[in-house]
């Protein structure tokens, strides 16, 4: 999470599941949280953003590094 001025909780990342999206961005908006990167897959920004509460700024990153699996 990101800080700002000491104390108060600025922005996060928000890496989660998307069925627990809405309910992370709820709590992260209850404490102040209005900045938001999300690499959550299949969730709209403007479900984020509804979420959060007040006026949020929300970025949505989806990676793009193919995944590897190795046997063993």
């Amino acid at each position: 999470m990101l800080v700002e001025g000491g104390d108060r909780l600025a922005g996060a990342v928000l890496a989660v599941k998307p069925n627990d999206a809405e309910g992370a961005c709820r709590v992260l908006g209850a404490v102040g949280v209005t900045r938001i990167l999300s690499i959550v897959a299949g969730i709209p920004s403007q479900r984020l953003e509804t979420a959060l509460g007040g006026a949020p700024s929300v970025v949505r990153a989806m990676p793009n590094t193919p995944l590897w699996l190795v046997p063993g």
